[in-house]
């Protein structure tokens, strides 16, 4: 008699492909975004200004475990110079790369514990540009001036400053939400700072993209999506900020400003990051 006998390998290719499912479920995900953002249309405000990316912002890292779903890091540092720098080309005449004056790397809304930097340090622009505004006298945060410069040391010929910094990155997964969508969400705010280095305001920017897990397959689909979403919610957040920074109001006292202060500021040329 003839007895069909299970091959033990196919119990145990049925138990590797059990596990490599498991295993795919939960594995998380771990990108490198990259990406390109074209040139907003936008009529470019006629004013030199400096932009100034600080650390964090340009080595941005989000890493969160999701319980039954894995390890997810989502690397944007290296995106953010060249995406805030095509926006800023777009929507002002001259943009001009910014520093911190060596040794004054305290955020702008922590003050140095033992001391606040004199009034005659805190002006890093030319003599015409000391004169400023009631509203500018002190910082919207009641911190002491930030000292900006040039990245060579020199005084920086702008109206106005703006510093983009990062303050949360959320996502969620199908797994997770029951739905069709990979979701990214990334909310920034732009310090803004008149030449003296007082912040006058600052302006949130928030991106929103999502990536539908049937473009993407099945095993392994997560990276791939979830970088997906990540682009796009980048250039959203590029969208946003082009098209609407000049009519929204926490930017209208700041966009007043460097309108009266351009006539004092003797554009360079413009420079990329």
């Amino acid at each position: 008699m003839h007895r069909n006998r299970r091959s033990p390998y196919g119990a145990l290719a049925t138990a590797l492909v059990a596990g490599w499912l498991l295993g795919g479920c939960s594995s998380g995900a771990s990108i490198t975004v990259d990406v390109d953002v074209p040139r907003p249309l936008v009529e470019p405000i006629n004013a030199a200004v400096g932009i100034y990316y600080n650390d964090e912002l340009r080595n941005y890292v989000h890493e969160e475990e999701l319980v039954d779903h894995g390890k997810y890091r989502i690397d944007i540092g290296a995106s953010h110079a060249p995406v805030f720098a095509q926006v800023f080309d777009a929507m002002f005449e001259t943009v001009v790369p910014m520093a911190l004056v060596p040794g004054d790397e305290a955020p702008a809304d922590e003050p140095p514990a033992d001391e606040t930097p004199a009034d005659d340090e805190a002006g890093a622009g030319d003599a015409d540009l000391e004169e400023t505004d009631a509203a500018t006298d002190s910082d919207a945060a009641g911190a002491p001036p930030v000292r900006f410069t040039r990245p060579d040391g020199s005084k920086p010929a702008v109206a106005g400053i703006i510093a983009p910094s990062i303050e949360e990155v959320q996502f969620a997964i199908p797994r997770q939400t029951g739905g069709e969508f990979y979701e990214v969400w990334i909310r920034y705010r732009l310090d803004l700072y008149d030449t003296n280095g007082n912040r006058l305001g600052e302006y949130p920017v928030i991106g929103y993209g999502k990536a539908n897990k049937a473009n993407f397959g099945g095993l392994g689909q997560a990276s791939p999506a979830l970088n997906e979403a990540t682009m796009w919610a980048l250039r959203d957040a590029a969208a946003m900020l082009s098209f609407q920074f000049r009519d929204q109001s926490e930017s209208k006292d700041w966009l007043a400003m460097i309108a009266t202060r351009n006539a004092y500021a003797t554009p360079p040329h413009a420079v990329g990051q």
